[in-house]
């Protein structure tokens, strides 16, 4: 989970910069983000009679999101970012910049 902090005020800035990543730090979220999204996607076609395919791609997808949130738990300490319950971090794949964003209520 990302760290949060309660948030007083919801109605400050939409988003805001909080950094640049390098460009191995992109690349490594950016890989983690695809693997995870394709490993979801191909959960919606394995026929339900391979439970063996089903377990495989499960564990893969559970081991992925997990070195997922850790890219995000090593690189907040990292950098310093704090959250809380009104905001949530983005990176911009393009650009390598981490933001922070208001979330939509």
């Amino acid at each position: 989970m990302h760290q949060h902090n309660h948030c007083s005020d919801c109605d400050n800035e939409d988003k805001k910069l909080l950094c640049s990543v390098s460009l191995a730090e992109r690349n490594e979220i950016r890989f983690l983000f695809e693997r995870r999204n394709s490993l979801n996607e191909l959960l919606l076609i394995i026929p339900q009679e391979d439970p063996l395919l089903l377990a495989q791609v499960n564990d893969d997808l559970r081991a992925t999101q997990l070195s997922y949130q850790q890219w995000w738990d090593t690189k907040s300490k990292e950098y310093g970012w704090v959250q809380d319950d009104c905001h949530h971090w983005e990176i911009n794949f393009d650009s390598g910049d981490v933001l922070l964003v208001k979330n939509i209520v």
